[in-house]
Formats: structure tokens, C-alpha cells, sequence
């Protein structure tokens, strides 16, 4: 989903979820490399992913190159 910030174009991914009995195959990691080439195609300047601050989601971005930037408040319910 590509959204303006700051003069550039940002992706932003919508969560990846792999089952739990096939974690640690790289299938995570093979999905966001779609997502990455993609948004290189599409010339996008970064891609921002929004994930739970207690999921293992964080880390897995983070081994993967990701930066932390902040942290939001969601309201659910």
C-alpha cells in the first residue's frame, strides 16, 4: 500500500503470517524478499510494517534489516 512521506513513496506491508509448523524454513524470509523486490520495481523509498510490540514479528524484521522508528497506540474494541 503506497503512501507519501517526506517526498518519497512508502510501502507499507500488511502482516505476513506463516503457520507455526513451518517456521523457521525461510518462508517468512522468501515472502519479504517479494515484498522487497516489488517495492524496488515500484521505486518506493522504504517500507514501514506496523506489528504488535509483543509478538515475535519486531525481531524478525529487525534480523532482517528493519528499523524500530516508534511506537503507536491501537484502540481495539
Amino acid at each position: 500500500v503506497p503512501r507519501r512521506h517526506e517526498n518519497e513513496i512508502v510501502g507499507e506491508i500488511s502482516p505476513l503470517y506463516v503457520h507455526p509448523q513451518v517456521q523457521g524454513l525461510g518462508i517468512g524470509r522468501q515472502l519479504l524478499s517479494g515484498v522487497e523486490s516489488a517495492a524496488r520495481d515500484r521505486e518506493f523509498g522504504s517500507l514501514w510494517v506496523f506489528a504488535l510490540e509483543q509478538g515475535p514479528a519486531i525481531p524478525f524484521y529487525l534480523r532482517h534489516g528493519f528499523k524500530f522508528c516508534c511506537n503507536e497506540s491501537l484502540w481495539i474494541g
